[in-house]
Order: C-alpha cells, then structure tokens, then sequence
C-alpha cells in the first residue's frame, strides 16, 4: 500500500527528492506485477508509468522508490532505513507536490492519492517541497515548503516520519530556532511544538491554542497561540505531555526515548508496526 508520498527540496536539487514510499501488509510473491502512475496537473490518470522490478518482498518491509538514491542517502539515509530501495530511470516518479498518485496491480488501480482530476494546489492534500505520510490509515502532511533550505530530513521544519533521525539530532531540532521553544514557567521548563493555521509543523498533531488548554494551564499566562504539543519539563528530571486536542504525538520510538528518557523511566511499548508512538499514555 502507498505509505509515504515524498517531494524534498534536497541539496542536489532538480528530481532528486521525488520518491514514492509503500509499505507491505503481505507477501508479495512477484512485486513486478504492482505500478505506479502520476496523475499531473489535475489532467486525469496517464496509467500505469513504472513497474516495479522483479523481486518478493515480506511482509512488514518498507520500500522506496527514488529518482536518485545518492540525494535520498544523503537527505535521510534511506538505504540503510528501508527494505528495499528502487531507483526509476526513466522519471516517471515526477510528482511535483500537486500531482494525485495511483498505485497498480495487474493493470488495474488498487490505490489512489490525492484526485486525479485535481491540481493539488492549494488543496488539503498538497506537499509540495514535502510529503504526504499515512499514519493509521489517514494521510498526514508535513507542510507545504517545510523542505526548502534544510541539508537533511532531520535538520528541516519537517523530518519525514520514516526518518532514522539520531538522538543528538532530534534533540538539536528540538531546542533549535523554530523547533520546541524552551521557556522558563512557574512548573519548570516547558517544550511547545509549532503548529500553525492549516496544521502542526512537527508529529501532525492538531494545533490549538495554549492558552485556552484547561487540562494543563499555562502558568505564566503567556499566550503562545497556535502549538503541536507541550512538554513539561520537572526538576527531578521528568516529564510530562499534553498532546493537545488529539492526543497523539508521532515520533520514532528511539530517538524521542534517547531524547527525553534515556534511561528508560518512563518506557512503554511502540504504538504501531513502524516502531513510532503514537498515543501518549
């Protein structure tokens, strides 16, 4: 199934951040017989324009498919994160952050991304100079432009939730400019992730307003408007999350524990197959 649709502004520029990223829910005894097509512009379906080469995926493996495997190793590792990693030669991996995506099975559509027959822009469902990330079964968006600038998925606005980002790197974006802003409160510190009007810059969480969060009143009465999630931070070294009106906070399970429990205080289990939490307990 489609899992990831990615369109990074990368060093090397041009094609090299298009990638699409399936996960499988089954074995997969011959992958050629699966497609991709990108329907541009909004014009309609062009069909099936890649086929996957010949190999038998199981299932729980993650596979990306790249227009250059130099740019998506240098951007975010991804030899080394997915299972298997396919480079399309002949572009037809094109997606330009309003571009619907079908994938397909013995010729037929079996799942689309996006409408065909609808430019993407300025829809709810654009990444441009981003990614698209389907999270439980709904799609997630790491903000339109969220990419531009950045050397690496883990240094930009926006790591792509597949991510490996190390625990010195998360933890850097965190206390970074325009990361988690870290403030002296009454309680200790606090740590609030950004969100803005159209939705949370980091973890896709829902944004709402600080100051009118009843479950965990902001102590100093300062209104930090439109936020992700708040951390607070306690004297003796503990923690605690107010995850907003969805309660979830999305990360990789390792890099938040190395993060802010390294020594394993406050562990429990992943909260889905990609080793992410999900919901905070």
């Amino acid at each position: 199934m489609l899992q990831g649709i990615i369109d990074f502004t990368v060093p090397s520029g041009g094609s090299d951040g298009k990638a699409i990223h399936l996960y499988v829910n089954e074995d997969i005894a011959d992958l050629a017989q699966y497609g991709i097509g990108v329907a541009n512009n909004g014009g309609g379906t062009d069909g099936q324009e890649y086929t996957f080469p010949t190999a038998a995926p199981t299932a729980g493996q993650h596979i990306l498919v790249v227009r250059s495997v130099e740019a998506m190793d240098a951007y975010m590792n991804a030899s080394a994160i997915f299972d298997h990693v396919f480079v399309d030669e002949g572009g037809s991996i094109s997606q330009n952050g309003d571009d619907a995506i079908e994938l397909y099975f013995l010729g037929g559509v079996v799942e689309v991304f996006g409408d065909v027959d609808v430019d993407g822009t300025g829809e709810a469902w654009e990444y441009l100079d981003s990614w698209a990330y389907k999270v439980n079964g709904e799609w997630t968006y790491g903000g339109v432009n969220c990419t531009d600038g950045s050397t690496t998925s883990c240094d930009s606005g926006c790591p792509y939730p597949f991510a490996d980002c190390t625990g010195d790197d998360l933890a850097a974006y965190l206390s970074a400019e325009g990361g988690w802003r870290y403030q002296y409160e009454v309680a200790g510190y606090r740590g609030v992730g950004p969100g803005d009007a159209m939705g949370a810059d980091w973890w896709n969480a829902s944004p709402y307003e600080d100051f009118n969060n009843a479950t965990f009143p902001n102590p100093s009465g300062v209104n930090n408007g439109l936020v992700d999630d708040i951390m607070f931070f306690t004297v003796d070294g503990g923690f605690t999350f107010d995850t907003g009106e969805d309660a979830t906070i999305m990360g990789k399970k390792p890099e938040v524990d190395a993060a802010f429990d390294p020594d394993g205080t406050n562990a429990y289990d992943a909260d889905n197959e990609y080793n992410e939490y999900g919901t905070i307990h």
